[in-house]
C-alpha cells in the first residue's frame, strides 16, 4: 500500500497530534478512518456489494412481474371460492332456521314439510323467515295431517291398574261405594 498521498502533510519534518488533526482537518482529498469499528468498507468490497444488490435488485423486479402476471387469476380463484363459501353458509343458516321454524309449527316431519315448501319465495333475515307464515297457513288448510293438532295427548292408563280416576278425582270404587249402602269404604 502506498502512503505517497501523506508526504505532503510532513515536509515541515515531524508532527505532533494536534498539528497532524489540524492539516487533516483543512486538507481536501484527505479522510482518516478507523476500520476496525467498521464504519468504513473499501472501494472492492463496496463494488461488490452493490452489484450484489444491483442483482437482488433485478430479480425482484422480474419476480414482481411474474407475480402480476398470476395476480388477477389467482385474485379471481380466491374470489369464487369465497363467494361459494359465503353461499354454502347462507344455505345452512337458511336450512337450520326453516327447520327450527317448522318445528315451532308443530310440523310432524320437518324434512317432508320443507320439501312441500316453495323456498324461492322465502327470504331470510335478522327477524327469521319472510314468507313462511303464509305458506304454513295454506299447507295446513290442505295438508293438515303434516302437523300436530291443538287437541291435548290423550291420558295413557297404566295397564292393569283396576282404578279409574273421573275427573272430580275419584275413582270407579268410589262410585261403587256410594251405589251400595251395605259396603262401607276401608280408611
Amino acid at each position: 500500500m502506498s502512503y505517497e498521498y501523506l508526504k505532503p502533510f510532513f515536509e515541515g519534518g515531524p508532527l505532533s497530534f494536534e498539528q497532524l488533526t489540524e492539516k487533516l482537518d483543512g486538507a481536501e482529498g484527505v479522510k482518516l478512518v478507523n476500520l476496525k469499528d467498521g464504519g468504513y468498507v473499501g472501494k472492492d468490497k463496496f463494488d461488490a456489494l452493490e452489484a450484489k444488490v444491483g442483482g437482488l435488485q433485478s430479480q425482484l423486479t422480474e419476480a414482481n412481474g411474474k407475480l402480476e402476471g398470476y395476480d388477477p387469476e389467482w385474485k379471481a380463484k380466491a374470489k369464487q371460492m369465497q363467494q361459494e363459501a359465503d353461499q354454502k353458509v347462507e344455505a345452512v343458516r337458511f336450512d337450520y332456521a326453516l327447520k327450527a321454524a317448522l318445528t315451532a309449527a308443530k310440523a310432524k316431519n320437518p324434512e317432508l314439510v320443507a320439501k312441500s315448501i316453495n323456498r324461492d319465495a322465502l327470504k331470510l333475515t335478522d327477524a327469521g323467515l319472510v314468507g313462511l307464515e303464509e305458506q304454513l297457513k295454506a299447507l295446513k288448510e290442505s295438508d293438515g295431517y303434516l302437523f300436530e293438532g291443538d287437541k291435548p295427548a290423550p291420558e295413557i292408563v297404566k295397564p292393569g291398574s283396576p282404578i279409574r280416576r273421573t275427573p272430580a278425582g275419584g275413582g270407579d270404587l268410589d262410585a261403587f261405594y256410594a251405589n251400595n249402602p251395605f259396603y262401607k269404604k276401608k280408611a
